[in-house]
């Protein structure tokens, strides 16, 4: 961002202090303080002067050298205070362009710069400080609400169509959850079923891509919801009318977002304009949230810990999946916490971790194994994985 020329800037300095000593009275009209002043010169000059009643030059003459001063003796120019004002807000713009490029430069880019203002307006904002009577009385509708819910037979928390899996987790606004499984395994297909089955039960969905365009995804909700291969979507074998009905099943309840250079940053800002109960993002590694000279561990750990603090802001659910390394794969082992790749902060900031598990790439026999569960019980959930359909279904409930 473009600022005043070192010159310039003291030259406005300069013909802010000759106005003051003209006229002491300007002070009056503008918050002005030393620190406005860039110069070590010009913040003992303005210091002096407002230091000194009834300030003149002479008097100033006594205390700096008269050639240091000299550009002050202006006795002819008598200035108003719109003048004055408008030098003024000059000398405030540039420091608040000296400011921003402080700051970016310390984030390392625009995008953290952002995350910086916003950080910085919510230490600005004064905290609404409840008493613990009102906490009391709250917990006491969120626990009314609950009853309320299991009395009709709904689920506790977010309503999602998979019986076992609810018994093990039961997802509530303020939850930053993690679905971690190896390359090819099924993890965007898992996460959009659970984004359909969400959807189908009526909570309002945001599904956001950063590897996978429009076409693909609805290729694979349409494959899903028919029961259909996807091919005959993918090659448009199926007529547009038909796959447009299937679609409109999840009109008003799904929000789709092509992004490939996203950021958390952008997730605030799509959650800033329309409330979602459950924010789906494939997948972490490749959010494009960058700072200077960070390896990829804090980098991602950075990440993990901004999408925990959006699921808290916009109390929902935010499920974000995340590529494991290939330890268990070499080990011939199922998946565990250690392997999420590249950052144990990912393990450390969510509430809950899930790792989808399967033999091999053929095998249709999947597990979900629920490695962390802050609030409630950890296991495996048997699904069975249809590939041609894109279609995921506990296997307790295939008939």
């Amino acid at each position: 961002m473009k600022t005043l020329s070192p010159h310039e800037r003291n030259a406005l300095e300069c013909e802010i202090l000759g106005r003051i000593i003209q006229r002491k009275d300007l002070l009056n009209s503008a918050s002005i303080t030393e620190d406005d002043f860039k110069s070590g010169l010009n913040k003992k000059l303005f210091r002096a002067i407002e230091d000194t009643p009834n300030v003149s030059l002479a008097i100033l003459a006594n205390d700096f050298d008269i050639i240091d001063i000299k550009y002050l003796f202006e006795t002819s120019y008598i200035p108003t205070v719109f003048d004055f004002m408008s030098a003024y807000n000059f000398l405030k713009e540039d420091n608040t362009r000296h400011s921003i490029n402080r700051a970016t430069e310390q984030c390392g880019d625009s995008l953290e710069y952002l995350d910086f203002i916003d950080t910085l307006k919510a230490i600005q904002t004064p905290l609404n400080m409840e008493s613990f009577d009102e906490h009391i009385e709250k917990y006491g509708k969120e626990h009314e609400e609950i009853a309320e819910r299991l009395r009709s037979g709904q689920s506790a928390g977010l309503l999602i169509g998979w019986n076992k899996f609810n018994e093990y987790i039961s997802l509530f606004g303020g939850d930053y959850a993690v679905l971690g499984g190896r390359t090819s395994i099924g993890k965007t297909t898992f996460s959009l079923n659970m984004a359909i089955e969400a959807a189908m039960m009526g909570e309002k969905v945001a599904f956001i891509s950063l590897e996978m365009p429009r076409k693909h995804i609805f290729d694979k909700i349409c494959a899903c919801l028919a029961r259909e291969n996807v091919y005959k979507y993918k090659y448009a074998k199926k007529p547009f009318e038909n796959s447009k009905a299937i679609l409109e099943q999840l009109e008003g309840n799904l929000d789709f977002f092509y992004l490939p250079a996203c950021t958390t940053v952008n997730i605030r800002q799509i959650l800033s304009k329309k409330k979602f109960d459950l924010v789906v993002v494939d997948y972490l590694q490749l959010l494009k949230d960058k700072g200077s000279n960070e390896t990829e561990n804090l980098r991602l750990g950075k990440i993990s810990g901004n999408l925990k603090l959006t699921a808290g802001e916009f109390k929902c659910v935010v499920l974000v999946t995340a590529q494991l390394n290939r330890e268990s794969e070499k080990q011939n082992r199922e998946p565990r916490l250690s392997d999420l790749r590249d950052s144990g902060c990912i393990e450390q900031d969510a509430d809950i971790v899930m790792l989808l598990h399967r033999e091999n790439r053929e095998c249709i026999d999947s597990k979900l194994i629920i490695a962390k569960n802050r609030v409630g019980k950890t296991g495996n959930v048997e699904f069975l994985f249809n590939p041609e359909w894109g279609y995921f279904k506990e296997n307790n409930e295939i008939s």
